[in-house]
């Protein structure tokens, strides 16, 4: 707690009165990202009367915003920032300063204002400098790339061919740096349009250009972009000795700058994975970041401590070690706490790696906390707020609150309405999760509804909604399952599967969950022996990841304990329901009511009838604080408690006893009881072998002794799958 007591003592501090000893104490500050120590000296800075170092601090709050995550900001003080350089004259600074603003504005999403002032600094008079007018164009070509604009071909095509005027100038006045700088962006232009061979072919000559000028870092820059372009057209192994040449360089003529090091190493990763050596390689670029928080660097605005850290979070998060990058969060990014900056972004990104590990309630915490800041900010951050809206509804629900979960997902959508958004990854998860909050009320058509809009924007988007098609698939296998169609739900994992095959690395928790969701299919068909077969590789899926709860570890007790109870092993079943019980209740988990239900059905097998009554009255009680438990598995634990009261009654009085059991329930409860969907995979599992408690009511049975089509027997189930149960692919 002592640096963060000391942050909160120097930045409550008054700044110097004197603005130029304030910038110097800020430009240490800032040198070392404790931006916001650095912010109030800069902003005292700005009542100097001397024009340089006015400008100075100007530019210096505004790279200050941007490097800390706070575009805002930057928009805000580029307006008396403009007015004073108009009164200045000073058209350069201007189209400078609706670049930098042009770029904060694409940062938080607002495309449209973006356009604008991309366009406007293009056509200032004097133009800017060469690079910039390139970088300019790159990012209006970005602007029509994310806007999923019609004219992206032709800003790239633009943009290429400002690349090579920029180009023949520089070879005409022999400016060989120029001529690089402009070739990078003609390569980019080419990548953009899809033709890498010429892309490739613009920066074959750079290499002994850099020679030429005695440059090995800009000769390191050069075959990393080589290397990236090699990837592209499948060419590993040449792309690999580029990216060696390339980190020997760094290392070589710039050891101190980790996070370069870093950034080499993970792009490496990246491109090897699926090798044995991506794996080593993502380790290194790790210890790099790692080393690059603590390492002073000479060049700021190229990146320091902060960004080391949120690149290290982000190398652990794609690599799906959740639980690392969230120890990341906590430990490393200590260091800014309490700074107001940087805290709303550190929340943000804690409360989305504590979803991953399935600390919904921590999660929830920290994304409050999020949202605040967020709401705060002016203009809103249209990247950021959606993403942390999705995230705590996810939450939300995890921790059974789907009411307060509804109402973000709802202004998330309203958010995509009003400022024009283009569909993307966090759109189609939020039709996803808009769809599980129906299925919890029990609308099965609404929920079917949302999934079916939100496969069709993970059609639009692309592979980056990947993750949540998959999602998609699997809620939809199970909502065919509980209504009974086994075919379609069959079909609807089969296409999950497919989704699942496509990911760029192995994902055993993804496929465990396929596993899972098919043995609960093959439950629901009575179908123990197909269901126990999957179970080996959810157990060793739960070891591996140390899980002792959830979805996919429920399901494996679940499984094992129906397979004991068909051999006619009552005592082993209970047993393992007995230590899956003790479990859940820890939790709260939904899947409780279920358990208690096995329960109670095998104390009816041993004749305890006073034990079996306490097994479903504690699964009544259980459900009636968590209305939004499974329809099915309520009917059961009313239907056994009716027909336990039942068996107590004189005869004439059996009937009455089970509709005043029936109407305790709500009516979808009422209504499977009604039909006689009973929990016959039960039956079926105790019936070779093992006497049937009298009061267990057999299923009402159709043509050729099975139920009716489209009457699912309401086992107790599993309830539908989350994308943070299972920690599958990695997520904005």
């Amino acid at each position: 707690m002592f640096p963060t007591a000391v942050v909160l003592v120097l930045a409550l501090a008054a700044p110097p009165a004197d603005p130029a000893e304030a910038f110097q104490k800020a430009e240490s500050l800032y040198a070392s990202d404790r931006f916001g120590e650095a912010e109030p000296l800069f902003e005292s800075a700005l009542r100097s009367d001397d024009r340089f170092l006015k400008r100075q601090a100007y530019n210096r709050l505004m790279n200050l915003y941007v490097r800390s995550g706070r575009p805002d900001k930057a928009i805000r003080l580029a307006g008396p920032y403009r007015e004073w350089l108009k009164g200045l004259g000073d058209a350069t600074g201007l189209a400078g300063l609706d670049l930098l603003t042009g770029e904060c504005r694409l940062e938080l999403g607002y495309t449209e204002e973006a356009d604008k002032l991309l366009g406007a600094a293009l056509a200032a008079d004097p133009p800017l400098p060469p690079d910039r007018r390139l970088e300019a164009l790159r990012l209006r070509g970005e602007v029509a790339r994310q806007h999923k604009d019609a004219a992206e071909k032709e800003r790239w095509a633009e943009l290429e061919r400002a690349a090579r005027d920029v180009a023949k100038d520089a070879v005409r006045v022999d400016d060989t740096p120029a001529r690089i700088t402009a070739g990078r962006y003609l390569a980019e232009a080419l990548l953009r349009r899809g033709d890498i061979d010429a892309a490739l072919a613009a920066l074959a000559a750079f290499p002994e250009l850099h020679d030429k000028l005695d440059d090995p870092l800009g000769r390191s820059d050069t075959q990393r972009q080589r290397a990236k372009l090699l990837v592209k057209q499948g060419q590993y192994p040449q792309a690999a000795a580029l990216f060696k040449e390339a980190l020997d360089l760094q290392r070589t003529f710039r050891p101190k700058r980790r996070l370069v090091a870093g950034d080499i190493l993970a792009e490496w990763s990246a491109a090897a994975v699926g090798r044995p050596e991506g794996a080593k390689l993502r380790d290194e670029a790790a210890i790099e970041y790692r080393a690059a928080l603590d390492a002073p660097t000479d060049t700021p605005d190229a990146g320091g401590p902060l960004a080391a850290f949120i690149r290290l979070q982000s190398l652990t998060r794609s690599a799906k070690q959740f639980r690392l990058a969230l120890d990341v969060a906590r430990t490393a990014g200590e260091r800014w706490a309490g700074d107001a900056l940087v805290d709303g972004r550190l929340n943000s990104d804690r409360g989305g790696l504590e979803l991953m590990t399935s600390a919904y309630q921590t999660a929830r915490k920290s994304l409050l906390v999020a949202l605040a800041d967020l709401d705060a900010a002016d203009p809103p951050n249209l990247r950021a707020l959606p993403k942390v809206l999705v995230n705590l509804a996810t939450a939300e629900l995890a921790c059974d609150a789907p009411e307060r979960a509804d109402p973000l997902l709802d202004r998330c959508a309203e958010l995509y309405r009003k400022h024009g958004l283009a569909a993307d990854a966090v759109r189609a998860e939020r039709d996803y999760l808009s769809g599980v909050t129906a299925a919890r009320r029990g609308d099965f058509a609404r929920a079917m509804e949302r999934f079916r809009s939100g496969l069709a924007l993970c059609e639009t988007v692309g592979r980056s909604a990947d993750p949540v098609r998959f999602n998609l698939w699997l809620n939809v296998a199970l909502i065919h399952k509980e209504q009974g169609d086994a075919t379609a739900a069959g079909d609807a994992l089969q296409n999950a599967s497919a989704v699942l095959a496509g990911f760029s690395e192995p994902d055993d928790l993804s496929g465990a969950l396929i596993d899972a969701v098919r043995a609960d299919l093959f439950l629901s068909q009575g179908k123990v022996g197909p269901a126990l077969a999957l179970v080996p590789n959810l157990e060793a899926t739960c070891t591996k990841h140390g899980y002792r709860s959830g979805y996919l570890w429920a399901t494996a007790r679940h499984v094992r304990a129906l397979d004991l109870l068909t051999r006619k092993d009552v005592p082993g079943a209970e047993a393992v329901w007995t230590g899956l019980a003790e479990a859940q209740r820890k939790e709260g988990h939904v899947l409780l009511a279920r358990t208690l239900n096995f329960l109670g059905v095998c104390a009816e097998l041993r004749g305890n009838t006073a034990d079996a009554t306490k097994q479903f009255e504690e699964a009544r009680a259980f459900q009636a604080d968590r209305p939004r438990c499974p329809p099915v598995t309520r009917a059961i634990t009313l239907w056994r408690l009716a027909a336990l009261a039942d068996r107590a009654r004189p005869h004439g009085r059996r009937e009455e006893t089970a509709r005043r059991g029936v109407r305790r329930g709500r009516p979808r409860a009422a209504e499977h009881v009604r039909r006689g969907r009973t929990a016959r995979p039960v039956l079926r599992a105790v019936r070779p072998g093992v006497r049937t408690a009298r009061g267990v009511v057999r299923p009402r049975r159709g043509r050729g002794g099975v139920a009716p089509r489209g009457t699912a027997e309401p086992q107790p189930h599993a309830p539908r799958p989350d994308a943070r149960d299972r920690r599958g692919p990695a997520r904005r």
